[in-house]
C-alpha cells in the first residue's frame, strides 16, 4: 500500500499538477452555468437503458447522468463510505419484534396486501421518519409512491405460470432473494409534509448495524403513475408475445434487448410518447389500480397527477421524471447533448447533516458527449468545458503545457478496474463443444483448466507497465488496494494459489496443453478430433479460434491484443475486435452466451464509493446472479456447466488436506472440516447468496469472523473457477479546471460519487460554504495530492449496487432498498 501511496504522489509532482486547497468564494453573479464533457462512444452518450428495474443504469455514464436529476433519496453515501441521514432518518431500530396485523406485505398470489407474517418474529424493526418532496412534474411524492414500489419488485419478481405478462426474469435473479427478507411494511402516519414507515425484515448483520437497519428504507425516486405506465406497457408486450400476435406490434420489455423487442428507456422520445399514450388511458380506464388503494393520500390529486406527468412528457420530449434538484431539460441524443436545469421546488433535504445539507450553486448543467480525450483534458484546460466526468490515466496528461497544467486540478479516481471475462457456453450434452446453428465449435473456455491457467498466463506487470504506463496496480480479487482491511484479510487467498503480478508462462502452457490433450482423448471418444498440428489447435480439421472484444475508447483495446498474443502461444487463432461501448455491451451482456460471438471481453468497472464490508462482490463477479457473464441467455449456472464446490477448491488447495487449507486461508471461524461441513457442498452462488442476504439454507451469517471466512472461501472458488480473472486497478484523475471548487470531495472516486457533483462550485461563488464543508474538501484534496487516500481506514464504506452509491439501480430506485443493490455493485465503464 505503501508503494502505491508514493506511485500517485510522484505521479502528481511529476506533472506538476497538485489539487489546490478550496478557495473562498467570493461574488461573481453572472457565472451559473457548468459544462461537463464525458467521454462518449461513437453515437451514444449512454451504454444501455434507462428505466427503473433492475435492467436499467448498467453503466456508470448513465449513473452519473442520472445522478445529478436524482434525488440522494432516504440517505446519502458519505464520502468516507457510511450512511447519512438525507430525507429520512431512523427514528428507531430494533431486533427480534413481533411483527403486528398492521404490517403488510403483498400477496403475489391473491394479489392483495395481507399480514401474511402477523405474529412472526423479525430480527429486524426499522422506523423511519421521511420528508415528502416534489417530483419533477411538480407534484409531491407521497407513501403511494412508496407503497407502490415495493409491490412493483414483489409482482415483477415473482412468476404466476408460464404465462405471466408481469414477471422478468432478470428482476428476478436481481431482487427476488432480497424481496422475500420483508416480513411487513408498516405505515404509521402521513401528513402534508412527512410519513412515518416501519419496515421488518430477516436481515441482520452483526458485524456493522448500521448496515441492518438501513437494508430496506421507505423512498422513491418515480411517481407511481409512471411506473404503473410503463409496466402496463410492458405488460401489453408480453401479452402478445405468448398469444404469438406480435405482427405490426412494437414490442417492450424492462430487460430484454433484441431485433424484435425494445428495452424500454425514459429517455428515449418514443418511448416517452407510448407512455404518454397509456398514461391517457389508464387515466380514464383505471387511474388508481387496486393495489394502492389503501396507500392513496388524496385521490383526486393522485388522478390529477396524470396530467401533469402527460404535460412534463410532452414538453421535455422524455419520461424521466425523478426528484433531484435538476431536472432533463433538452435530450439530443444525435448531439450528444443533455442539458439539466435547476428545479425550483427542490429544497434542501431536512435530515442531512450540515456537510451535506447545501444548495446545488448551479442554474444549469450542460453534459458534453466528446469522442476524443485529448479534446475533453484540452478543453477543460482552456476552459471551454469546467470539468470532466471522465477519469484519465496519467500519462494521458503528458503533453500538456504548464500552463495549461496550472489551469487544472486533478482529483483522483482509485475505484475504476480491469478484469477478462471469459465465455464458457458449451452445448447441454458436451462440455467442450457449443452448437450455433448447424455449426459445431470448440471453445476453449469451456474448460475450467484454461480459464484457471489464465491466471499465471496473464502478466499482470506488463499490463501496468506497458498498457497502464504505471497508472495502476496489479489486481487478482474483485478488491482495489483502497479496500485495505480487505486486501490484508484476502491476501492469504491469492498466496494459496501462487499468484503474483508476474505471471508463470511455462507452468499456465502446461496446464492449457494439459486440458487440450484431456479434451482430445475425450472429445475422440465422442466422434470428434482434436489435434495440434505444427504447434496450433485444430477441431474437425478447422483452426480452434477464439473471438476477443476490446474498448476503442481507452487502453483496453492494447489489452484485448495482449491477451491475444499470449492466447497464440497456447496454439489458438486469435481474432480481435475493437468496438465502441455500446457495441461491447450489446454483444457481451445483451446477446445470448450461446451465440458464440465472442470469447474473451476486456471489462473494465467503476465504483461510486468503497465498503469495508462489501456484501456483493462475490456474487456479483464469481456467480451467475447478475453477469452469468451476461444479463440474457445461458448461464454458468450448475444446471448448465460443472461447479466447483467448497470441498474440491480446498481440496485442491490442501493437496487433499482440507485442514492445510483452512490453515492456509487463515480461517478464524471455519477452523475444522467439521464447521465447514454443512457447507462443503456448496458452490460460489451459495457462498455468494450467504454473505448477500445473511441467512440462506439453514446458515447465518453470525460475526464479522464468518464474514470474512465466507469471503475468502468465495474468493478462493472465484479463482478456481476463474470465470473472470482480475489483471489490474487503475489509478486515474478526473481534470477539473481550477475555477470549480467543491464541497465534498471523495477520497476514492473523486467525482464519481454523485454528492460531489452536486456539490460544484465557482470560486468566486456568492455563497461561502460552511468551516465543515471547507475543512472537509481541503483535507481530502490534500489526501489526494500527497498520498493514495484509503476510503476504509475509517469507517466501513462501499460499491454498483447492487451499486456503491451513487445512481441507484432496481429495486433500489422502487423500494428504497439500501444495501442490497447499494453496497453494491459496480457499474460497467
Amino acid at each position: 500500500m505503501r508503494k502505491k501511496l508514493v506511485g500517485i504522489l510522484t505521479i502528481l509532482v511529476a506533472l506538476g499538477m497538485l489539487v489546490s486547497p478550496l478557495l473562498k468564494p467570493v461574488a461573481a453573479e453572472d457565472q451559473k452555468v457548468l459544462k461537463i464533457a464525458m467521454y462518449s462512444a461513437t453515437g451514444s452518450l449512454f451504454m444501455g437503458a434507462w428505466n427503473p428495474s433492475s435492467a436499467g443504469f448498467r453503466d456508470v455514464y448513465s449513473t452519473r447522468a442520472a445522478g445529478l436529476a436524482q434525488d440522494e433519496g432516504a440517505y446519502v453515501w458519505g464520502i468516507e463510505g457510511d450512511y447519512h441521514p438525507y430525507r429520512c432518518t431512523l427514528v428507531e431500530g430494533k431486533e427480534n419484534v413481533k411483527v403486528p396485523e398492521t404490517a403488510l406485505v403483498f400477496n403475489t398470489t391473491t394479489k392483495k396486501w395481507q399480514p401474511d407474517h402477523a405474529g412472526e418474529v423479525a430480527p429486524t424493526a426499522a422506523t423511519f421518519k421521511c420528508q415528502k418532496i416534489y417530483f419533477h412534474d411538480g407534484h409531491k411524492l407521497t407513501v403511494a409512491d412508496v407503497m407502490y414500489g415495493y409491490y412493483w419488485s414483489w409482482e415483477w419478481s415473482s412468476q404466476d405460470g408460464d404465462q405471466d405478462p408481469y414477471f422478468d426474469a432478470n428482476e428476478a435473479d436481481w431482487s427476488a432473494e432480497a424481496m422475500q427478507k420483508l416480513l411487513g411494511i408498516e405505515v404509521k402516519e402521513e401528513d402534508d409534509n412527512y410519513f412515518v414507515v416501519t419496515i421488518y425484515h430477516t436481515y441482520t448483520f452483526p458485524p456493522y448495524k448500521k448496515y441492518q437497519y438501513w437494508y430496506f428504507t421507505p423512498y422513491a425516486s418515480y411517481p407511481w403513475q409512471l411506473i404503473y405506465a410503463m409496466s402496463e406497457l410492458v405488460a401489453e408486450s408480453n401479452r402478445a408475445r405468448f398469444a404469438n400476435q406480435t405482427e405490426g406490434v412494437e414490442l417492450f420489455s424492462f430487460s430484454e434487448s433484441t431485433e424484435d423487442i425494445q428495452q424500454i428507456d425514459m429517455l428515449t422520445p418514443s418511448h416517452a410518447k407510448k407512455v404518454a399514450e397509456m398514461l391517457e388511458k389508464l387515466k380514464n380506464e383505471k387511474p388508481i389500480p387496486d393495489v394502492i388503494k389503501d396507500f392513496i393520500y388524496d385521490e383526486q390529486d393522485e388522478i390529477k397527477e396524470y396530467d401533469s406527468i402527460i404535460n412534463f412528457i410532452n414538453t421535455h420530449n422524455h419520461m424521466f421524471i425523478s426528484t433531484g434538484p435538476y431536472l432533463i431539460d433538452v435530450y439530443k441524443p444525435e448531439n450528444l447533448y443533455l442539458r439539466y436545469v435547476k428545479f425550483d421546488k427542490w429544497v434542501k433535504p431536512e435530515f442531512a447533516e450540515d456537510m451535506y445539507n447545501f444548495e446545488p450553486y448551479f442554474d444549469v448543467v450542460e453534459l458534453y458527449g466528446i469522442q476524443n480525450e485529448n479534446t475533453i483534458i484540452l478543453g477543460v484546460a482552456s476552459g471551454e468545458y469546467d470539468v470532466s466526468w471522465y477519469s484519465f490515466p496519467s500519462f494521458t496528461f503528458s503533453g500538456l503545457s504548464d500552463e495549461q497544467k496550472s489551469n487544472i486540478d486533478m482529483y483522483v479516481n482509485i475505484g475504476g478496474f480491469w478484469d477478462m471475462v471469459w465465455n464458457p457456453v458449451h452445448d447441454k450434452d458436451n462440455p467442450y463443444v457449443i452448437t450455433v446453428g448447424d455449426k459445431k465449435y470448440f471453445n476453449p473456455f469451456a474448460i475450467r483448466e484454461i480459464r484457471f491457467a489464465m491466471e499465471y498466463l496473464i502478466n499482470r506487470n506488463y499490463i501496468i507497465q506497458n498498457i497502464l504506463q504505471g497508472s495502476g496496480g496489479p489486481m487478482y480479487t474483485p478488491w482495489t488496494s483502497g479496500d485495505t482491511v480487505a486486501i490484508e484479510k484476502l491476501q492469504p487467498v491469492v498466496d494459496a494459489f501462487g499468484i503474483d503480478a508476474q505471471g508463470d508462462e511455462e507452468y499456465a502452457l502446461q496446464l492449457i496443453e494439459q486440458a487440450m490433450q484431456k479434451a482430445a482423448r475425450e472429445l475422440a471418444n465422442m466422434g470428434y478430433e482434436l489435434k495440434k498440428v505444427n504447434g496450433k489447435w485444430y477441431f474437425n480439421g478447422e483452426p480452434v479460434k477464439i473471438v476477443g472484444i476490446g474498448r476503442q475508447e481507452d487502453e483496453r483495446k492494447d489489452e484485448a491484443y495482449y491477451i491475444a498474443e499470449i492466447l497464440r502461444k497456447a496454439g489458438f487463432e486469435v481474432e480481435v475486435k475493437i468496438v465502441d461501448r455500446r457495441t461491447a455491451n450489446q454483444i457481451v451482456y445483451l446477446s445470448d452466451p450461446a451465440n458464440y460471438e465472442w470469447g474473451y471481453y476486456t471489462e473494465g468497472w467503476v465504483a461510486s464509493g468503497s465498503v469495508l464490508f462489501s456484501i456483493s462482490r462475490i456474487l456479483q463477479y464469481y456467480t451467475t446472479a447478475w453477469f452469468g457473464p451476461g444479463f440474457v441467455g445461458w448461464k454458468f449456472t450448475p444446471e448448465n456447466t460443472y461447479r466447483a464446490t467448497v470441498e474440491e477448491v480446498l481440496k485442491y488447495l490442501g493437496n487433499g488436506d482440507i485442514q492445510a487449507a483452512i490453515d492456509m486461508l487463515e480461517l478464524e471461524y471455519y477452523t475444522t472440516p467439521d464447521k465447514l461441513e454443512p457447507i462443503l457442498d456448496w458452490t460460489a452462488d451459495d457462498i455468494g447468496w450467504l454473505i448477500y442476504t445473511s441467512n440462506y439454507k439453514n446458515q447465518t451469517l453470525d460475526s464479522e469472523a464468518k464474514y470474512w471466512d465466507l469471503t475468502k472461501i468465495g474468493a478462493a472458488i472465484g479463482i478456481y473457477e476463474s470465470f473472470r480473472v482480475f489483471t489490474a486497478e487503475t489509478w486515474e484523475f478526473f481534470p477539473v479546471n481550477k475555477r470549480i471548487k467543491f464541497r465534498v470531495m471523495d477520497p476514492a472516486v473523486g467525482l464519481g460519487n454523485s454528492i460531489v457533483m452536486k456539490s460544484a462550485y465557482l470560486a468566486e461563488a456568492p455563497e461561502t460554504p460552511t468551516q465543515t464543508e471547507t475543512t472537509t474538501t481541503q483535507t481530502t484534496t490534500t489526501q489526494t495530492t500527497t498520498t493514495t487516500p484509503s476510503p476504509t481506514q475509517t469507517q466501513p464504506t462501499t460499491t454498483q449496487s447492487p451499486t456503491e452509491t451513487g445512481g441507484i439501480c432496481g429495486p433500489a430506485i422502487l423500494v428504497g432498498l439500501a444495501v442490497v443493490p447499494l453496497l453494491l455493485r459496480r457499474f460497467k465503464k
